[in-house]
């Protein structure tokens, strides 16, 4: 039997666990933090070295870590992530890359890889993420793990490094349905969910469309499945448009590459850090961005309220797929790794322009894991939250 180190397991090695400090719902459960997040004492490393030693140690937590604590859930260590969150394979030059829990030969998805991997091999209850262009459902899809990317301000991003701010978010992956709901709640706070709850499970054709045959055929029948399991209707339709979807995606890169520049230019143009060949091409990308049109998001967020409104108003959950492949092998060439990370954009882009909530249901191709997204209007977290319990973790595992 092979035994895994705690970098294969998704951990950097050093931190130590850190205890509770108050008792409430999530009193013994064990939860990972990505690294990106402040852990008070700590000096958030961000997935790169020159990182870490350019920035002092953390004089508080970040919000969502202290939450976490003050709810009764214990740190057990900090998880490895792409370089400045700025991937979503899951591989680090610096520190390794986590092992896939489902085939060791591929790639974990990123840039929450660690905390993705320590939920799927149950060392952790609770893996707490990040997620800008799929940075938590990614890794959820790849690993087989329940994840919720929120909707985009639900959750303070306070004392998390930032990657893009119009689009970042804070969220969390985990093996039980269950316990995700328990640490969401915590993170969310008040629930703003609207009263009545969904009739039917909508898949969205167009959105269908860009996966392959075997992998759309696994949409179709978890989708199915899920509605049959929540006594939910099912339809499909159109709900954008294909034109639409390559407007969403191309706004999102333009926006997306300004805001990393403005993020960390500064700081990459000081310390001329290292970076491996994928995410150093991406910054040289964002170094030379533009500046997006002023109002251009607001106004693309408005006009997909609209059309959002009209297609699924306020009693339809859309399902659609996160990824449009199980993960890559990591032998993969670089080219192919990197036309695989541009797809996703098409599937991912969505929930990120739009602001709203996606949540990855595990479900699999040929025996390895696939998600199934759930994406739901913004402010219905907990709708996707309460629909995710009632899969029940043991049961829907057992069917699959």
């Amino acid at each position: 039997m092979t035994v895994l180190d705690a970098r294969q397991c998704g951990f950097i090695v050093g931190p130590k666990r850190l205890a509770a400090v108050g008792k409430g719902p999530l009193a013994g459960i064990d939860f990972a933090a990505k690294d990106v997040f402040a852990v008070a004492g700590q000096r958030t490393g961000a997935g790169n070295p020159t990182w870490l030693a350019t920035h002092p140690q953390a004089t508080g937590h970040a919000e969502a870590v202290g939450a976490l604590l003050e709810a009764g859930a214990t740190l057990a260590g900090v998880t490895i992530t792409d370089e400045l969150a700025f991937s979503l394979s899951g591989t680090n030059v610096h520190y390794g890359t986590p092992i896939n829990p489902a085939d060791p030969r591929r790639i974990p998805g990123g840039s929450s890889a660690g905390s993705a991997v320590a939920a799927a091999r149950r060392i952790v209850e609770i893996g707490l993420g990040t997620d800008t262009a799929g940075s938590i459902r990614v890794p959820s899809s790849y690993c087989g793990v329940f994840g919720l990317r929120p909707t985009w301000g639900r959750i303070s991003v306070q004392g998390v490094v930032p990657l893009a701010p119009s689009f970042d978010t804070v969220g969390a992956m985990a093996y039980d349905a269950a316990v995700l709901e328990r640490a969401m709640r915590t993170l969310l706070g008040a629930d703003r969910s609207p009263p009545s709850k969904p009739r039917v499970l909508l898949l969205a054709e167009e959105y269908l469309e860009l996966v392959g045959q075997r992998e759309r055929q696994a949409i179709v029948d978890g989708a199915k499945l899920i509605a049959d399991r929540l006594r939910l209707g099912f339809d499909t339709a159109t709900i954008l448009g294909s034109d639409l979807v390559d407007e969403i995606v191309e706004h999102f890169r333009a926006q997306q590459l300004f805001e990393v520049w403005e993020s960390h230019g500064a700081w990459i143009s000081k310390y001329r850090p290292s970076f491996g060949p994928g995410v150093a091409a991406r910054f040289e990308l964002a170094s030379r961005a533009k500046r997006p049109e002023a109002g251009a998001l607001r106004r693309l967020r408005e006009l997909l309220s609209a059309r959002m409104a009209r297609a699924i108003g306020a009693d339809r959950i859309v399902v659609k797929p996160v990824t449009p492949t199980v993960a890559p092998f990591a032998a993969a060439p670089r080219a192919e790794l990197e036309r695989n990370r541009n797809f996703i954009f098409r599937l991912t882009s969505l929930a990120a322009v739009w602001g709203s909530p996606e949540l990855v249901v595990p479900y699999q191709v040929d025996g390895l894991p696939f998600g199934i997204g759930l994406l739901g209007s913004p402010g219905d977290d907990e709708v996707l939250l309460r629909m995710a319990a009632a899969l029940g973790a043991k049961e829907w595992r057992e069917i699959l």
